[in-house]
C-alpha cells in the first residue's frame, strides 16, 4: 500500500509539473505573439491554475481541453 501511495504521489507531482509547463508555454505565447498585457497574463495564469487544481481534484487530464 505504501508503494502505491508513493507512486500516486509521483504521478500527481508529474501531472502538476506538466500542467505548469502547459500553462507557462501558453502564457509565453500570449505575451510574445499576441502582446498580452501584464494584467491579462496574471488573469489567465490565475484562471488556468484554478483549472489545473480542479482537474487534479477530479482526476482529469489538463491536455483534454486543448487537443
Amino acid at each position: 500500500i505504501k508503494e502505491l501511495y508513493m507512486s500516486l504521489e509521483v504521478l500527481n507531482n508529474s501531472r502538476k509539473n506538466n500542467d505548469m509547463l502547459y500553462i507557462e508555454n501558453f502564457l509565453e505565447m500570449m505575451a510574445a505573439e499576441k502582446g498580452a498585457s501584464k494584467n491579462t497574463l496574471i488573469s489567465y495564469r490565475t484562471d488556468l491554475l484554478d483549472l489545473a487544481a480542479y482537474n487534479q481534484k477530479y482526476n482529469l487530464a489538463f491536455v483534454k481541453y486543448f487537443f
